[in-house]
């Protein structure tokens, strides 16, 4: 009886550990993600990498690279919260507080789309093919 009772408990784990590995698999399965965690842990340095290359945003353009020594500028202009994505760039442009955009454009700088336009926000932040960003709220 004892041994029965003890089968009995292996299987219900067993059972239990399935069930709670299939449950993640589904919910994480195939999800892709910007540079959110590397613009928060970076503080913002403005950096991602993608498969092939590296995005840096400064306030003189949006560069790309394979290393320090081949950057080209992909783009004019103040960027900041740059995420790659498949065969996209996501990023904010600035000129003031009162003049913000976030655009997804290609990789190579070509193809620009501005999504917003408006006041100033923190982001993109993008998973999968969401994009979420914060307005920021007057007198804060």
């Amino acid at each position: 009886m004892r041994m029965k009772k003890r089968y009995f408990e292996i299987i219900l784990t067993l059972i239990l550990i399935g069930i709670i590995v299939g449950f993640a698999y589904v919910v994480f399965q195939g999800k892709k993600y910007g540079n959110t965690e590397g613009n928060i842990a970076n503080n913002y340095t403005r950096i991602t990498k993608d498969e092939e290359y590296t995005y840096i945003c400064l306030y003189t353009g949006l560069y790309r690279g394979k290393d320090i020594h081949s950057l080209e500028k992909i783009a004019e202009g103040d960027y900041s919260y740059v995420n790659s994505i498949d065969d996209w760039i996501y990023v904010q442009h600035w000129e003031d507080l009162k003049n913000t955009q976030i655009i997804k454009m290609a990789k190579d700088g070509t193809e620009k789309e501005t999504l917003y336009a408006g006041d100033a926000v923190n982001g993109p932040w993008v998973i999968n093919s969401h994009i979420y960003f914060e307005k920021h709220v007057e007198g804060f």
